[in-house]
């Protein structure tokens, strides 16, 4: 770290009202964190990340040097911690380039989550330090299968049911027109969780039936004599 950053120990005990702190104030940059402490080598020194934009200061929860139970945070204007890091807009620019889920980083270890997200985190620390944030790429149209693909990693991304060391389930749906594939990785709560809300839909078209095969779900086909089915 550079000359610029204020650091701070602090006992074990102390650590969850810590995080609880800064999470009230600032930003949690939970996907650059992991990226740093697994993707990078850092290990556990970095344990979560916490930007406030307003002051441009990124805070730096990490443990203390070794040999001691203690935790340090570390407080560094947003400019000298991407300096720190080699973080750049060049970094960021390579991975906007890699698509969704890259099989790799542009020189390092895969992604976990979606790079919109990643890089969500990414360009607001590079806006909180004052350097220029391309703006955001327009939506392209995915089609039905790749907007489903898209839907359920924002789900599964953003509901978590499991802890991070779970054993994930990857489900791939594939564009037959395309061929462009996309894999969703789910944990084994969502995975229940969503076989329950397909049961669930199904129970709710049944019984819209009512016995009779028909219902105001659908509308009539062409050998029905205009009757609705469902």
């Amino acid at each position: 770290m550079t000359g610029n950053a204020a650091v701070s120990r602090f006992p074990a005990s102390q650590l969850d009202a810590r995080r609880a702190a800064l999470a009230d104030r600032c930003r949690v940059l939970p996907h650059l964190a992991e990226y740093l402490s697994e993707g990078l080598g850092y290990g556990n020194d970095v344990i979560a990340l916490y930007l406030d934009a307003a002051a441009g200061i990124v805070h730096t929860i990490g443990d203390a040097p070794e040999g001691s139970d203690d935790y340090r945070v570390t407080a560094l204007p947003a400019r000298d911690w991407l300096l720190s890091l080699d973080l750049d807009a060049d970094f960021a620019d390579e991975w906007r380039g890699c698509g969704e889920f890259p099989p790799a980083a542009p020189d390092g270890p895969q992604l976990h989550v979606p790079a919109s997200l990643f890089l969500g985190e990414a360009d607001a620390v590079l806006a909180a330090a004052g350097l220029p944030v391309p703006p955001p790429t327009p939506p392209e149209d995915l089609g039905q299968v790749q907007g489903l693909a898209a839907a359920l990693v924002e789900l599964v991304d953003t509901y978590p049911t499991d802890s991070p060391a779970a054993p994930v389930y990857p489900l791939t749906l594939t564009d037959p027109a395309s061929g462009r594939a996309r894999t969703i990785l789910l944990q084994p709560g969502q995975v229940a969780w969503l076989a329950e809300l397909v049961r669930a839909e199904l129970t709710t078209c049944h019984e819209a039936q009512g016995g009779t095969g028909a219902c105001g779900h659908c509308g009539p086909t062409p050998d029905d004599g205009g009757n609705r089915r469902g």
